[in-house]
């Protein structure tokens, strides 16, 4: 796979991918610290394939380069990592989507004015619109609910 990704990663340069940061292969990440840029949309760390350690190693390059870190899927074993790894920063903890979000103090997420509606069919699709909500207000848009 380095073959294929190192040929891909030449063929694109220019294309606005200069943000991105390959981590050791023990970590298994490739970021793209870009992303917000490029897509207006910032990169999410899904912490579920990962120990809390590479979490916050991951965590830390975003929050570095940007002033914070969204991350999903995350367990008890991580936020404990992320609490201990960012004492100074600001963690806040979505309980039913399992999002953490990680940023210095003071962190504000530019406004750009765009909404999005997100609407579930009941409490069972809560986690999944909370995420989608926690998305959205780090994606620089306004998430306006329905249950």
């Amino acid at each position: 796979m380095g073959d294929s990704l190192d040929d891909l990663l030449r063929a694109l340069e220019g294309q606005g991918l200069e943000g991105l940061v390959e981590l050791p292969p023990e970590d298994g990440a490739c970021l793209d610290l870009n992303r917000a840029t490029r897509k207006g949309v910032p990169e999410v760390v899904m912490a579920q394939t990962k120990t809390p350690e590479t979490t916050a190693r991951i965590a830390r390059c975003f929050v570095e380069a940007h002033g914070r870190a969204l991350v999903s899927r995350v367990t008890d074993r991580h936020l404990e990592r992320l609490r201990k790894e960012f004492p100074d920063m600001d963690i806040q903890f979505c309980e039913a989507s399992r999002m953490a979000v990680v940023s210095r103090p003071g962190y504000k997420t530019p406004k750009t004015g765009g909404r999005v509606g997100v609407v579930t069919a009941g409490t069972s699709d809560v986690p999944v619109a909370e995420e989608a909500g926690v998305r959205l207000a780090h994606g620089n848009r306004k998430a306006i609910g329905a249950a």
